[in-house]
């Protein structure tokens, strides 16, 4: 079986195909360029949004430190006061809870 006849392109043609493909090249440059601004946008939403949600965390981490600050030097103060109030307690308390430790870490 023989191919079938196809005469050689003519410069027309030629011309057209070149033109189609630096239109398709123009187009496919141009959607490049597109999904680049689309993708440093979207970078520049994360990192901001990234630096916000630390700034909060920081700021959450920093209300936690300081409430449980707080709550620590109250404690101490009553035990301080309550100490200052029953030394005898106090010390016969830490003997207890020494032996009873001392115990414990024995077996």
């Amino acid at each position: 079986m023989t191919p079938p006849y196809s005469p050689s392109p003519s410069p027309d043609d030629t011309w057209q195909t070149k033109d189609v493909l630096q239109q398709a090249k123009h187009d496919l440059q141009s959607h490049v360029s597109d999904v680049k601004a689309a993708a440093a946008r979207t970078f520049d939403e994360v990192r901001s949004t990234a630096a916000s949600t630390a700034a909060a965390a920081r700021d959450g981490c920093q209300a936690v430190r300081h409430d449980a600050t707080l709550k620590f030097r109250s404690y101490q103060e009553e035990i301080e006061h309550t100490i200052r109030q029953q030394p005898l307690k106090a010390v016969g308390l830490a003997a207890l809870t020494g032996l009873f430790i001392g115990l414990l870490s024995r077996k």
